[in-house]
């Protein structure tokens, strides 16, 4: 089977992207996984910064950006997989 680059830039067989896809999909894509996402977000896609920002706070969120981010991605993704 060949590769595929998942959203976190790793790559890995299709078969396991799917695999971690429909699992985070399954886990977060619940009532209560929506819940931690929507809580994941406010405390980091939605939080602004002002210029006083040091570059180490703003690279320290930014990592915590993309990971919820892939988070987010992986979901969208294993619901497509499990409507296959």
């Amino acid at each position: 089977m060949p590769n595929a680059t998942g959203p976190d830039g790793y790559i890995r067989s299709e078969k396991e992207e799917a695999r971690i896809n429909v699992l985070v999909a399954s886990i977060l894509g619940t009532t209560a996984g929506t819940e931690l996402m929507d809580y994941l977000n406010s405390i980091t896609t939605k939080r602004v910064y002002g210029p006083e920002v040091t570059d180490q706070a703003l690279r320290h969120m930014e990592g915590q950006r993309f990971v919820v981010a892939v988070l987010a991605q992986r979901i969208v993704l294993g619901h497509k997989e499990k409507a296959k």
